[in-house]
């Protein structure tokens, strides 16, 4: 049985259609190897099959950045030239692509292919996914067994009605329990072998924060045990956290090295720190620039974690605050300390570890003055670098049992909640706001902090965004006071 592995892209199958979108969604901050994609086609090439990835994201951003135009024949000939094919496996990383996602399920239909989907989109809204006929099935949450189950059924042309997490025509069967992998270890490593890694390191997407290098992500748990509104990975991976062995996960970290040349790991954990003595374990034998572009858990951190950080090779870590008032901490069940969360930020400070925080603004039942409180905490957080996000209402959240998506418009750029207290556009314009405030004119690094890291900051949002004006002021700005250090 021949397989092939297709990830969903962030623009649209067509380049016309880009110029016709905002620039936020005409950019993207990352372009790295889909790792589960990758783990996906190592458990199923472990297990005898033969598997093909074609990571569109990859494809699509190359094509840009060469200055080609294309159009969704040329997605169909990037997808025929990869062969013939008995299942091709769709793989919806997140709600919002998920028109991109049936365009596909449309293309691989045509190709007389089974089509099965995956991912976020699919675990968080079956009957949406399954409600378009060229989508044979679907795998919901954690895809590696599930997935494989569903092979040899279909190999074996069997009933369907032993399996869970999945759906096909009208029938929709949740997963239980003991779909999740209970021993991580047993996973093969993500299978890179099967993608030209290169491709990604010329592309100079890498989520990496310090620049363009040989980075690769890397799971060390699955799962989370909070409960926050606004999120939905626990449909993935669930509420109870799993956890690879000390020993596996730097078996991994060695293999990148030796293998692919690996010189930063950016750990993807959805709460690297909640089992402190073990992720103490870890930091004590990793040695290598490592960073966490997740929001680590504030309540989890202290001194000796963030020294063993510092010691092991941490460039930068990421915390996810996400309110500045402590009754919306309470709401969206959060419950951020937000006095120790400044603590944590001048040990870091202290420790010359690069600190971002992640902000929302724009919570059902937030008010104009929360927005505000939020703003004015992290101005005198000081953190080396802000990110504001928008709330928004995620398929399989709390969230949504309250306020129902919009899968239009869905996406941390895109506000689409309205309440009594502000409307969409007023959310947008707050963010705006906060984000010049808080990241260029009040920037603590250009206002006598770390130079060099305002010239980084502001040299990445420049060549990113050249017509942003405030960035290459600002930019010019970090380099004037450069200068005079340097006198």
């Amino acid at each position: 049985m021949e397989i092939l592995l297709i990830t969903t892209p962030f623009l649209p199958l067509n380049s016309f259609e880009i110029k016709q979108l905002p620039l936020h969604k005409q950019e993207r901050t990352s372009v790295s190897p889909p790792l589960g994609v990758c783990y996906l086609s190592s458990y199923l090439r472990q297990r005898g099959y033969r598997v093909s990835i074609l990571d569109l994201d990859l494809e699509i951003f190359t094509l840009i950045k060469r200055g080609i135009s294309y159009t969704i024949l040329d997605i169909i000939r990037l997808i025929k030239d990869k062969g013939f094919f008995d299942i091709i496996g769709i793989s919806a990383l997140t709600s919002e692509r998920y028109k991109r996602a049936h365009q596909l399920a449309a293309i691989a239909d045509s190709l007389d292919a089974t089509v099965i989907m995956g991912g976020n989109y699919p675990t968080n809204s079956p009957e949406m996914a399954l409600s378009d006929p060229n989508v044979n099935y679907i795998v919901m949450g954690e895809g590696e067994e599930i997935f494989y189950k569903l092979l040899r059924a279909i190999e074996e042309d069997v009933g369907l009605e032993e399996l869970t997490g999945i759906g096909y025509e009208d029938m929709i069967r949740p997963r239980v329990y003991s779909d999740f992998i209970q021993d991580l270890d047993t996973l093969p490593f993500p299978d890179y072998g099967n993608i030209d890694v290169e491709r990604y390191h010329d592309l100079g997407m890498s989520q990496s924060w310090i620049g363009n290098n040989k980075s690769f992500t890397l799971f060390t748990s699955r799962g989370c045990p909070n409960h926050c509104i606004y999120c939905c990975s626990h449909n993935t991976f669930g509420y109870k956290t799993r956890y690879r062995s000390v020993d596996n996960v730097l078996s991994e970290v060695n293999w990148l090295v030796d293998k692919y040349g690996a010189d930063e790991i950016l750990i993807q954990d959805d709460n690297f720190t909640k089992d402190k003595k073990r992720a103490c374990e870890i930091l004590d034998r990793l040695k290598i620039r490592w960073a966490i572009p997740n929001g680590l858990e504030v309540n989890s951190l202290d001194r000796e974690i963030l020294e063993k950080a510092k010691a092991s090779g941490v460039q930068d870590l990421t915390l996810a605050i996400e309110t500045g008032s402590p009754r919306i901490q309470k709401l969206i069940k959060k419950n951020v300390n937000l006095d120790k969360a400044k603590e944590i930020i001048g040990i870091m400070r202290e420790l010359r570890i690069y600190s971002k925080v992640f902000y929302m603004l724009g919570f059902p039942g937030e008010t104009k003055e929360e927005i505000q409180q939020t703003i004015d905490y992290a101005s005198k957080l000081k953190a080396d670098w802000s990110i504001f996000s928008i709330v928004n209402s995620l398929p399989g959240t709390e969230l949504a049992k309250k306020v129902k998506p919009d899968f239009d418009n869905i996406g941390y750029a895109n506000a689409n909640i309205s309440t009594e207290d502000f409307n969409a556009e007023y959310i947008e314009k707050k963010v705006g706001e906060a984000n010049i405030k808080i990241n260029f004119i009040e920037n603590y690094n250009l206002n006598g902090g770390n130079i060099d890291y305002a010239i980084r900051d502001f040299q990445r949002i420049a060549q990113r965004y050249p017509q942003h004006t405030i960035a290459r002021e600002s930019l010019r700005r970090a380099l004037f006071e450069k200068s005079l250090c340097n006198r």
